[in-house]
C-alpha cells in the first residue's frame, strides 16, 4: 500500500464522469489509497481541495462550469502546495501546452490500468517530497549565507577599527563573538585566540597557545607551512580548510587572514567562520536532486517494461 509517511494517502478526485471516477476509486482504493471526495466540476474541485486537503489530486483536464481542470488547478496551487496528476482523454497539444504552464506532476492519457495509477500517483508524491526537500535545503543554504556575508561585514568593520587604536584592537579581539587568532607564519604558533576561540576549539588560552597550527589543521605541517607562506606575503587571504576541535570533531571553516604589525614582529590575524552547516546543506541538496532523478529513472523504465 502507498502511504504518506506512515500514513494512508488521501486523494481527490475531479472527474465530470461518475463512472470514470467510481473506477479510478476502485484502483485507488484496491492500493491502499483514501479517496476523500469526488469533484464534478472545477469549482467543486477548487472547495473541496480547501476543505479536505488531500495529499494529491487527480485532475480531469476537461470540466463542466467557469473552471476547466486547469483553471481549477492553477487556483488551487496558487492557495496550497499540492500536487496535482491531470487526467484526460485529450492528448491535443493545446490542451498539454496548457496544462504544462502550472508545471503538474503528471498528464495521464485515459484509459489506463492499476499499474499505471500506482506508478504515477507514486511518482508524484515522491517528486512533491524531494521539492520540498530541495526546498527547505535551498532556504537553509540561503540563510547559512546570509549569515556569512554578515560575518564578513563584521570582519571588515573589525579591521577598519583595528587600524586606528591597539587598545581599540585589544578590546574587539577578546570581547568579539567572532572567531580569530594570531598566528606567527614563521613558526606556525598559535600566539594568541580569544575567548570565541578558546569556546570553539574546546581548548583554554594556555593549552590553544602551546599549539602550532597544524596540531588543528588536517592539511598537516607541510602543506600548512606553504599556506602560512602564501597568507604572510599577501599572495592569499581567503582559505577554506578542516580543523580539529580538541573532542576530535572535525569542522569546515572559512578562514579571512591578513598581516599585522605588534611588538616589532609580523603576524597572522585570522577571522574563522565555522561553514559546516552550509557544506551539510550543499550535501543534502546535491544528494536529494540525485535521488529524485534516480527515482523518476527507475519508475520510467518501469512503466516502458
Amino acid at each position: 500500500a502507498l502511504t504518506n509517511g506512515g500514513k494512508m494517502i488521501k486523494v481527490l478526485i475531479a472527474d465530470d464522469d461518475f463512472t470514470i471516477g467510481m473506477h479510478i476509486e476502485e484502483i485507488l482504493t484496491a492500493i491502499g489509497c483514501g479517496v476523500v471526495g469526488q469533484a464534478g466540476s472545477g469549482q467543486e474541485a477548487v472547495e473541496m481541495a480547501r476543505d479536505l486537503r488531500p495529499d494529491i489530486i487527480l485532475m480531469d483536464v476537461v470540466m463542466p462550469g467557469e473552471l476547466n481542470g486547469i483553471n481549477a488547478a492553477e487556483k488551487i496551487k496558487a492557495e496550497w502546495d499540492v500536487p496535482i496528476v491531470f487526467i484526460s482523454g485529450h492528448g491535443e497539444l493545446d490542451y498539454i501546452q496548457e496544462a504544462k504552464q502550472i508545471e503538474p506532476y503528471g498528464y495521464v492519457m485515459k484509459p489506463f490500468d492499476e499499474n499505471e495509477i500506482k506508478a504515477f500517483v507514486e511518482i508524484a508524491l515522491h517528486k512533491h517530497k524531494m521539492e520540498k526537500q530541495l526546498k527547505q535545503a535551498h532556504e537553509q543554504l540561503e540563510r547559512t549565507n546570509l549569515g556569512l556575508q554578515m560575518e564578513i561585514a563584521a570582519r571588515k568593520r573589525t579591521e577598519r577599527a583595528l587600524r586606528e587604536s591597539e587598545k581599540l584592537y585589544r578590546d574587539i579581539f577578546e570581547k568579539n563573538n567572532a572567531i580569530k587568532w594570531l598566528v606567527d607564519p614563521s613558526s606556525g604558533d598559535i600566539v594568541d585566540a580569544n575567548p570565541a576561540a578558546c569556546e570553539f576549539y574546546q581548548y583554554s588560552h594556555e593549552e590553544i597557545t602551546k599549539l602550532r597550527l597544524w596540531d588543528i589543521n588536517m592539511e598537516g605541517e607541510a602543506e600548512v607551512k606553504k599556506l602560512l607562506a602564501s597568507a604572510d606575503s599577501g599572495e592569499k587571504t581567503e582559505f577554506t580548510f578542516k580543523h580539529r576541535l580538541a573532542s576530535g570533531e572535525i569542522r569546515h571553516v572559512q578562514i579571512y587572514t591578513g598581516t599585522l604589525e605588534t611588538g616589532g614582529k609580523k603576524l597572522l590575524h585570522s577571522i574563522i567562520i565555522d561553514i559546516t552547516d552550509r557544506i551539510r546543506a550543499k550535501e543534502l541538496l546535491k544528494h536529494a536532486h540525485d535521488e529524485l532523478e534516480r527515482r523518476v529513472e527507475n519508475r520510467t523504465a518501469e512503466l516502458g517494461e
